[in-house]
């Protein structure tokens, strides 16, 4: 039997088990689940190192990342709400909050609120990083809504320009995404 065929009879627990004590290999477990789009393990794995009270530094990326299954995948609006505001620290824990709270997801639209989060979350990693490249083409789109329901029309205009940028063609998601952009833009005269 060749290894190929080998690894693909183990799990992931099996493959790691000589890590399973380190808060590391959980969250790498979990993110390796994730790419398996297996949310509810990666969810199980993700949570395991967020628990754990070691000091290690995993905690923090795991309650981002489980905020996010929680809040776009196994529909735990609330609880990824929880976990976001569990972490301020965070630019993209920030954003998320933010883009929760003013589309409503998770608790009562709060627009206010979701732009004011919002905005400092892009000051926070534009501060850090010298840019927002972090920031994926659907978080650009969101981010363009927000500003332009908030009458900040050129700052949605960047953002969508953004978005429009960070489409790949090559998937059906981002050629809609960037069609949708395209005509925001175009609705914007920009």
């Amino acid at each position: 039997m060749d290894m190929d065929a080998i690894y693909k009879k183990l799990s992931l627990e099996e493959l790691l088990r000589d890590y399973t004590e380190q808060s590391g290999a959980w969250y790498w477990i979990g993110m390796a689940y994730w790419e398996r789009y297996d949310f509810l393990n990666a969810a199980k794995w993700l949570e395991k190192t967020m628990n754990d009270s070691g000091e290690h530094g995993w905690q923090g990326k795991a309650t981002l990342n489980l905020g996010v299954i929680y809040w776009k995948f196994i529909d735990r609006k609330q609880e990824a709400l929880r976990l976001f505001e569990s972490i301020p620290s965070f630019a993209l824990a920030k954003l998320n909050a933010g883009l929760m709270y003013f589309r409503g997801e998770g608790t009562y639209p709060d627009a206010e609120k979701g732009l004011r989060l919002v905005e400092e979350a892009i000051v926070v990693i534009v501060n850090a990083q010298g840019n927002d490249e972090y920031f994926s083409a659907n978080e650009c789109f969101w981010i363009s809504e927000i500003f332009y329901e908030s009458g900040k029309r050129e700052k949605a205009k960047e953002y969508l320009r953004k978005t429009i940028s960070r489409c790949k063609t090559a998937y059906e998601s981002d050629r809609e995404l960037k069609t949708m952009a395209e005509n925001n833009l175009r609705h914007m005269g920009g």
